[in-house]
């Protein structure tokens, strides 16, 4: 049942809109904001830099940097769209009787839901696969247009970050998964997971600094970890010219496991949720 739910999800998937919006919409954040914007700001102001400061900026956008630039990108700008990208894959077919169609045809709720999260889980993969690919590219354009060599990192040590983007993107996919399963609204789903973790994780992790009580739950938050994660890798903190939301609150073992830690908590309530409740 697994597998004949995951291929059908995987079928369905590839003929969404939705799905393509919103990975050329990732796409595009790793275009602009992680290359053109960084490479006008060095354009720009590269003359009123030291030379230190000029070839620290123009450092981080070459294919040395490449994995960098894709992992420093998700905190921030990737982890929403993957959550979205959650919901909607749990979430959408509850409207129209879909979902209870399919399930009063099938009859194994465990199963299908495994698939469903499988499929997920593979348009994850896939996206953090295609996201280094695209990295490489925009590398090798700042490359060329500024005469430096084209120096990538080893095809092995990147292939190694290819689980850590997986990692990132599941996780936040998961939370959305979860949320879709339990609002069975699309929209709700959405509001709730980017209110969470654009507004509150934001202010509570602002409130920590004044209340050291609450520095146990910034440890806990997906949006620090993926951060932490990120910058373990080599990442750039804010403070080091690197993206917003890279961060250097836990080691990228302990962070790794508390994203890890949510794929399996989301999967566990969701199915737990799904199989005793009505749809």
């Amino acid at each position: 049942m697994i597998a004949h739910s995951l291929r059908a999800e995987l079928f369905g998937l590839r003929r969404r809109p939705s799905m393509w919006i919103l990975g050329g919409f990732w796409a595009f954040q790793i275009v602009f904001f992680a290359y053109a914007v960084f490479f006008v700001v060095y354009s720009v102001q590269g003359d009123s830099m030291t030379a230190a400061q000029a070839e620290s900026a123009l450092r981080q956008l070459l294919p040395a940097s490449v994995h960098h630039k894709v992992l420093g990108s998700l905190p921030l700008y990737g982890g929403p769209v993957m959550l979205i990208i959650g919901v909607l894959v749990a979430g959408s077919d509850y409207r129209w009787g879909i979902l209870q169609t399919i399930i009063s045809r099938t009859g194994e709720r465990t199963g299908f839901l495994l698939g469903r999260f499988a499929g997920m889980a593979v348009v994850m993969a896939l996206i953090s696969a295609g996201s280094l690919v695209l990295s490489v590219v925009c590398s090798a354009v700042v490359a060329a247009a500024t005469g430096r060599p084209f120096a990538y990192p080893p095809v092995s040590g990147l292939l190694l970050f290819v689980p850590a983007l997986a990692l990132m993107t599941t996780a936040w996919g998961a939370l959305g998964f979860l949320l879709g399963v339990l609002s069975r609204n699309p929209a709700t789903a959405i509001a709730v997971g980017l209110l969470w973790t654009l507004g509150l994780e934001n202010a509570l992790g602002a409130l920590a600094y004044a209340v050291p009580a609450l520095d146990g739950v910034r440890h806990l938050m997906i949006g620090t970890n993926t951060g932490s994660l990120a910058h373990a890798l080599g990442a750039p903190t804010v403070s080091e010219g690197g993206a917003p939301g890279v961060v250097d609150m836990a080691s990228g073992p302990v962070a790794a496991a508390v994203l890890a830690g949510y794929v399996t908590v989301a999967l566990a309530i969701s199915l737990i949720t799904f199989r005793r409740r009505d749809i």
